[in-house]
């Protein structure tokens, strides 16, 4: 027994006698470290990288060895802090703060963070990132790489003192495809299923979203609003900002999408989940379903409908003597005293019709608009 112990001591040192190593390789494999670095575990291939851009990683083996990235992360931060790399010219922890971060405060390296510019402007663009929520976004039939929806992120800001909250204020942010304009068909479903384009973050207003996916498209938006505190904001934001400066990876239309680079994000500030995980697709219907199974995952939910439904629901709502006196007004046959159901649905035909025709009224359209607009005010 003696000399089965001391076997078993020499072939793994690092249970008997603490090899300097030991702390480095179990944060290598813990699962914040795989989650910041986008590492899938394979039982015949060990760990890989979603992430296959060598700009992202500093050890050669780094896209498929988690303990050599992470020794030569930390090298790289100590030795070369100053150093401009990216597609920003900025210093490295300003390139991967998740990742000094992290090794920072786990290895207690007791490294200064940099005067990072290019980063704080990019995360004081979310006005405090109080929380997240998660958006999903209906089909969109006229385009083809949205016939199974869409989802993306709004980050919430912390409202002011004294001041309401107003979710329209917030940043979206969101992955997509990077395709040109007059792409053709045959190339889109091509370069969509082998991985042609390539995928990016973008940050708008939530309101411009809104306004391109409720108004101008006509798609129902569903808002999931999780339990994130800000510190995991933080993090999520963090690690967008690390691949979108250092990376570019290939977009597929049904994996490694949108929902994919999403949940992967999630997975970043909350690494006990396990939500990007997948067989087949990544179907952005089917990943809200993972979210929403998640035991604790979501506050609220909300449901943003679009100009479309909302007309449908104003004429539902109107009795037949009520639709007769709609249908007058639309065709400019105005009556002297219609009720408010009338004119709300009125109201809502002409927004949606303007919507429809690039935001442009006729004449005597908008004449019945803004008539039915006075009308209904008072």
């Amino acid at each position: 027994m003696k000399w089965i112990l001391l076997g078993i001591l020499f072939c793994f040192p690092s249970w008997g006698f603490g090899s300097s190593d030991s702390r480095e390789m179990v944060l290598a494999h813990s699962k914040k470290w795989l989650r910041l670095l986008h590492y899938k575990s394979y039982w015949f291939r060990g760990h890989r990288s979603s992430i296959s851009d060598p700009g992202f990683f500093f050890s050669p083996d780094g896209a498929k060895d988690p303990y050599a990235e992470l020794l030569a992360s930390v090298k790289a931060f100590r030795e070369r802090s100053q150093n401009t790399i990216s597609r920003i010219p900025q210093p490295l922890a300003c390139a991967f703060p998740a990742r000094f971060r992290f090794l920072n405060e786990e290895l207690n390296l007791g490294l200064k963070m940099p005067d990072c510019k290019s980063w704080d402007e990019f995360l004081g663009r979310f006005h405090g990132h109080d929380s997240v929520t998660l958006v999903f976004s209906t089909a969109f039939p006229n385009n083809p790489a949205s016939m199974f929806g869409h989802s993306f992120l709004r980050i919430n800001a912390k409202p002011r003192p004294g001041q309401e909250k107003l979710d329209l204020l917030d940043y979206g942010l969101g992955y997509a495809a990077q395709v040109p304009d007059d792409e053709n068909n045959f190339l889109f479903i091509w370069f969509g299923l082998t991985g042609g384009y390539v995928g990016t973050f973008s940050s708008l207003p939530y309101y411009a979203k809104v306004a391109e996916y409720v108004n101008s498209e006509s798609r129902d938006l569903w808002e999931y609003d999780l339990n994130f505190s800000k510190d995991e904001t933080w993090w999520l934001l963090a690690n967008a900002w690390e691949i979108e400066v250092n990376s570019s990876s290939p977009y597929y239309f049904f994996d490694e999408n949108c929902s994919y680079a999403i949940l992967t994000l999630l997975e970043v500030a909350k690494p006990d989940w396990d939500v990007s995980s997948y067989l087949f697709h990544n179907i952005p219907g089917e990943t809200i379903k993972r979210i929403v199974r998640t035991s604790g995952a979501v506050r609220s939910v909300k449901f943003r409908p679009s100009l479309f439904k909302k007309l449908t629901a104003y004429g539902e709502r109107l009795a037949s003597n009520e639709r007769r006196e709609f249908f007058h007004w639309i065709r400019g046959e105005k009556t002297e005293r219609p009720n408010a159901a009338v004119l709300d649905a009125v109201v809502q035909y002409f927004y949606y019709l303007k919507q429809q025709n690039g935001g442009v009224l006729s004449s005597s359209d908008n004449a019945s608009f803004q008539d039915a607009l006075v009308k209904r005010a008072t």
